[in-house]
């Protein structure tokens, strides 16, 4: 049973102890929070009532920021993280050997479009950390606190509860993005067990390898290509990792975490008679600080009657369209400008004097949440700032009285607007398509999660134009920013409430056929040993971009004979946002990874014969993908004696794919 979200206890410990324990982590662009449960219900869900000595507010959430100390000889420590890392840095006297990074600065490198990033959102160009250590070490700090919480404040009994870690990850990232998260998770300690977690210590100053293992139980285990993996050191250990994919870590999107919120908690506490009504149509518009995710989902009839479950039945949208994005706009088109034709000014302003960037910043941040569309803007300017514009600005044009006035017009069609009308056009296309399903078109419910989706100027956009298509006005939660973080663990406590996906692009194999007419110009013609002509660039789809699959359901069997005497076998899969592909050389095609089966164990350790002596004909091996899981899972049967295959994917680095598949919006 999935109580409703009025019966939510979200502050205080829980004096309690079980043999689990499961953690929601949301590690967001502008903010990271977790939420924890010791039991299957979701009234048992509970938030840390403080994050540190400075933050008394008891939120959820704090900052995606991390706060490196830089020591003699360049090398990097870690000196806090957090909320109370911002805080510091703005208070430093001497910020000249500190280096601040935000999350837009580590999280953002994983998006398909992280090469349209504009450079605010890139590391420092001395920072000895790529992306991946940075996810690593702010998600070890979150784990770090949570066990230290839990073991002082709710009885967790860390050398005999297994821990379940859920972290929700943006719906346009690729596998590959999706399995750095995973390995990132693994290296920073989420773990079945705590005497397998390393410490933040040791974690904070190596690189993280992502090393080539065998999983098991179907389950998969990769290697990622990322341009720039550091190799200083390895995971804890193999056996740990198994555990982790096998169940300890597990990966939701977004949009369906607060979906999961939205419909476990009918959000009684807004909307009386909102309630989740087998066959109703839910959208889910959750906005953060980073991307926009929009989904689409159904409302299915669950195992009792007080329980539902979601199905999605549209390819759900990624749009890198955050929060963060009005603020790169506001640089660009309210404070760049101000220094007139000595914008190298500005630059010099915001690399000499960072802290006060900082808090220049904050303070566009209280007139942003506040923006309606209808009220103007005072901005003030900090005396650095304003003291740089005295240096290069005639006086006639230097802001009146220290601060920036900005109209409603102005701002809206200077920083909002640019943002907020893709998302609201995308959004437009999303509930007026008719449906592939029943031929319907709209929803009866849009729920706007995130702190961006309590934007008062977004909902009123969305609500012009997209009012027509919905059954009721669009519902915000109370805190918007809990969401997400509440979905993850309700997704931990019931992982079969989703229960079907909708695949964002088309995966498939290249395979060896007989030419057709199109092999003379996108095919790559061969000859058998028979000296028959072959196409090698054939692509065979394994799902179709748009498709519906239901969670647990493989895609298969793909019949793979390896070579006699090889060690190891290997299919490549390919992907691409269009349906109809047909060969491998087409434009938006790109390789995702190869799946390595290790045919040497398969066939020593469990047949205990020679594989050279087999042939290629006798030895079969059958593959099956999951394209319902959060990530593409792969499995992989010895057909000779019905017994599973240890295999590893292996994932391509985008600069050797030739790039990130651009999906075509709606």
């Amino acid at each position: 049973m999935l109580p409703r979200l009025g019966q939510l206890n979200l502050q205080g410990p829980s004096a309690a102890a079980g043999s689990r324990c499961f953690i929601g982590v949301d590690l967001g662009t502008s903010k990271s929070g977790y939420t924890y449960a010791f039991g299957n219900e979701a009234s048992q869900i509970k938030t840390p009532p403080t994050w540190t000595a400075r933050d008394q507010t008891g939120a959820p959430k704090t900052d995606t920021a991390l706060l490196y100390k830089v020591l003699p000889g360049g090398h990097w420590q870690l000196d806090c993280w957090g909320k109370a890392a911002t805080e510091k840095y703005i208070e430093l006297a001497d910020p000249r050997c500190f280096r601040l990074i935000k999350g837009s600065q580590f999280k953002l490198a994983l998006s398909e479009d992280r090469a349209s990033l504009p450079p605010e959102f890139q590391l420092p160009y001395d920072c000895p950390f790529t992306s991946e250590q940075l996810i690593t070490q702010m998600l070890t700090c979150l784990r770090e606190h949570a066990t230290s919480y839990l073991a002082t404040n709710a009885g967790l009994r860390l050398d005999s509860t297994d821990m379940y870690y859920c972290l929700s990850v943006p719906a346009g990232w690729s596998d590959a993005a999706k399995d750095v998260m995973r390995r990132s998770a693994h290296a920073a300690g989420m773990t079945l067990r705590a005497e397998t977690r390393p410490s933040s210590s040791s974690s904070s100053r190596s690189g993280f390898n992502g090393a080539t293992l065998d999983i098991v139980r179907g389950s998969i285990g990769s290697r990622d290509q990322w341009e720039g993996c550091g190799s200083e050191a390895s995971f804890a250990s193999e056996a740990s990792y198994m555990d982790d994919v096998g169940g300890a870590v597990v990966l939701v999107h977004e949009q369906e975490a607060a979906a999961l919120t939205a419909c476990c908690d009918p959000l009684k506490a807004l909307a009386a008679d909102l309630k989740a009504v087998p066959g109703d149509v839910w959208v889910v518009l959750d906005a953060g600080g980073g991307t926009v995710d929009i989904a689409m989902h159904k409302i299915e009839k669950g195992t009792t009657e007080k329980t539902a479950h979601l199905s999605e039945v549209r390819r759900s949208l990624c749009l890198l369209n955050g929060s963060t994005m009005l603020d790169q706009r506001a640089e660009e088109m309210l404070f760049r400008p101000l220094f007139g034709d000595r914008p190298d000014e500005y630059e010099r302003w915001r690399r000499e004097e960072h802290q006060d960037y900082i808090t220049q910043m904050k303070s566009w941040e209280s007139e942003k949440i506040h923006f309606d569309g209808s009220n103007d803007c005072v901005i003030p300017l900090t005396y650095t700032f304003n003291y740089a514009l005295q240096q290069c600005v005639p006086r006639e044009n230097l802001p009146p009285r220290g601060r920036l006035n900005v109209s409603a017009e102005q701002m809206k069609s200077l920083v909002f607007d640019p943002v907020i009308d893709p998302i609201v056009q995308n959004l437009w296309g999303v509930l007026s398509k008719p449906r592939s399903s029943d031929g319907s078109s709209g929803a009866n419910v849009l729920v706007m999660a995130g702190g961006f989706g309590s934007s008062r100027y977004l909902l009123q956009r969305v609500n012009n134009m997209c009012g027509p298509w919905l059954g009721r006005e669009p519902v915000t939660p109370g805190d918007a920013n809990k969401a997400v973080v509440l979905g993850n663990t309700i997704h931990l406590q019931h992982p079969d409430t989703i229960t079907a996906r909708c695949s964002r692009y088309t995966y498939g194999v290249n395979v060896l056929r007989p030419p057709e007419p199109c092999c003379q110009q996108h095919g790559k013609l061969c000859k058998d040993s028979k000296g028959g002509v072959l196409c090698s660039t054939h692509f065979r789809p394994l799902i179709r971009v748009g498709e519906v699959v239901r969670v647990g359901e493989f895609a298969g069997p793909l019949s793979v004979h390896p070579t006699p005497g090889s060690k190891t076998a290997s299919v490549d899969v390919w992907v691409t946002p269009e349906r109809d592909a047909r060969h491998t050389t087409e434009a938006g095609m790109r390789m995702l990874g190869t799946v390595k089966i290790d045919v040497r164990k398969a066939a020593r350790k469990k047949w205990g014969l020679t594989v050279g002596k087999q042939s290629s004909k006798d030895y079969q091996i059958d593959l099956y993908f999951d394209f319902g899981a959060g990530d593409m899972q792969v499995r992989a049967l010895d057909r000779t004696n019905n017994t599973e295959v240890c295999t590893t994917v292996v994932f391509c680095a985008d600069t050797a794919a030739g790039g990130p598949v651009a999906l075509p919006a709606v």
